[in-house]
């Protein structure tokens, strides 16, 4: 990690602003195209204030509970950082996530700033981000099954109604049977050989690790999970909260479910941050609930509050970060 090289890092940085920047551009310019009017500067006009402030009082509960989290997780292994370092590194590795593929390419750099600036190892400093997704995968994991089983209400089609219900169901399945493979990986061994074997034994390390943490530091991990909700909880807010702005009825388990399916199809998208990806698939869910004259402005406010403005935060620090190390 020592090696890191500033130019690489900062060129490769700049490919990915610029290869953001356009696809995101492009999308965003495609969607005001087919949908803006003489009326939607007016719309915006008569955007509420009270709500405005509500986004932006949503915006530092989700980011301000997702550093206290990270701290949480962070005292749990020993070792304490300051608040300023938690926001550092987490609106880092948003910005990378953003500007790179697969929202993968932020962890190197992360781990890099926790030992260069609060001295924690790099292997601490990985399973402190090992700890972190982990957490966040649990929340997902067992939102997904109430997502795919109720999701399919939002639709009127039966065949995806259908379709969700069995994901749901699926996916419930699956959930127990990995909790039972946690709980009791052996009784796996007999049925599986050869890559099957190799993947078990990666549970086994995954058990492992996990396990240490949490009989060591429960508590740690329960107030991080807990602050990791709250986080979670305010973001899937802020998408109602614009749209009760702009004056549109908020169906409010709608607007949850549609914002959880795209949350788990962004993580499988290959452009840097989801762009263009994260515009399309959340004009494309919301169309039939809000006006078309005010989609554009919809997807735009979105996103800001979503995504731009922690990964500007993140943007500013990492170049500072570079410029002093």
């Amino acid at each position: 990690m020592e090696d890191i090289k500033k130019e690489e890092l900062k060129s490769n940085i700049k490919r990915g602003i610029k290869i953001f920047f356009a696809l995101t551009v492009l999308v965003l310019f495609v969607i005001f195209f087919l949908t803006a009017d003489r009326n939607t500067l007016t719309s915006l006009k008569r955007f509420s204030p009270l709500h405005l402030i509500g986004a932006i009082l949503l915006w530092g509960v989700m980011a301000g509970t997702d550093y206290l989290g990270f701290m949480v997780f962070t005292r749990g292994a020993g070792k304490d950082i300051r608040f300023i370092d938690s926001m550092s590194v987490i609106t880092i590795g948003q910005f990378l996530s953003l500007v790179t593929p697969f929202q993968v390419s932020g962890l190197p750099v992360q781990v890099f700033y926790l030992k260069k600036q609060c001295g924690i190892d790099y292997g601490v400093g990985t399973s402190l981000f090992f700890i972190r997704a982990v957490s966040a995968f649990i929340i997902f994991l067992l939102s997904a099954p109430f997502v795919f089983m109720f999701a399919g209400e939002a639709f009127q089609n039966p065949i995806v109604k259908h379709t969700t219900r069995i994901i749901g169901i699926l996916i419930i399945i699956g959930v127990i049977l990995g909790a039972v493979a946690l709980a009791k990986p052996s009784l796996f061994t007999r049925f599986m050989k050869g890559k099957a074997g190799k993947f078990l034994n990666q549970v086994f390390e995954f058990r492992k690790t996990f396990l240490n943490f949490f009989t060591k530091s429960w508590l740690y991990f329960i107030v991080g999970l807990l602050l990791m909700i709250i986080s979670f909880t305010a973001y899937f807010m802020i998408a109602p909260v614009l749209m009760k702005g702009l004056g549109i009825p908020v169906p409010i388990i709608k607007v949850l479910l549609f914002q959880l399916i795209l949350r788990f199809g962004l993580l499988l998208s290959p452009s840097p941050g989801a762009s263009g990806f994260a515009e399309a698939g959340f004009a494309g869910l919301f169309y039939s609930m809000i006006p078309k004259n005010l989609l554009g402005i919809y997807v735009s406010l979105w996103r800001f509050f979503t995504s731009y403005i922690s990964a500007i935060i993140g943007g500013i620090l990492l170049m500072k970060f570079i410029k002093e190390t």
